[in-house]
């Protein structure tokens, strides 16, 4: 019995089940999150193509409000973009740890705003298909002949 005025001690802390549920979904979110996180390649090749579609976006709006052509020139290590007098004006370089990232045979060339009616053109003079790759990522990225509209594909 329990004098009067002393109140009863309470435990606190986890039961031993409350314990082990804990470290079980503690190891299966580090079975399958952590190897997502610790993938920065994919990480980086991502980021490299979302790079190079903004700017080549960048470089068509800039062409049209110039009024002048732009050429862009995609190799196996990246972009660069230049006014068709040759200076440069910007490049988009594969990742050091990922290069070469872009599957190509041979350099392929873009003009935007080709012509005085602001539309662009291609060295393949249709749809250019890029690959950005390197180990197991790959995505599939078009520059469309005319428009100039640089979009990744499905």
């Amino acid at each position: 019995m329990i004098p009067a005025g002393v109140r009863p001690i309470r435990q606190a802390g986890f039961t031993l089940i409350e314990l082990i549920i804990t470290l079980v979904l503690v190891a299966a979110l580090a079975v399958v999150a952590v190897p997502k996180f610790a993938d920065l390649d994919s990480w980086r090749l991502r980021a490299f193509g979302d790079d190079l579609r903004s700017a080549c976006q960048d470089m068509q709006r800039r062409a049209m409000n110039q009024r002048r052509a732009i050429v862009a020139t995609f190799s196996s290590t990246g972009a660069s973009f230049a006014y068709s007098g040759g200076t440069v004006i910007a490049t988009v370089n594969c990742p050091a740890r990922n290069s070469p990232c872009l599957s190509l045979a041979s350099p392929v060339t873009a003009t935007f705003f080709a012509s005085s009616d602001g539309l662009s053109s291609n060295s393949a003079g249709g749809a250019q298909d890029l690959t950005v790759s390197h180990g197991s990522y790959s995505k599939g990225y078009r520059l469309e002949n005319e428009t100039g509209l640089f979009h990744a594909l499905p």
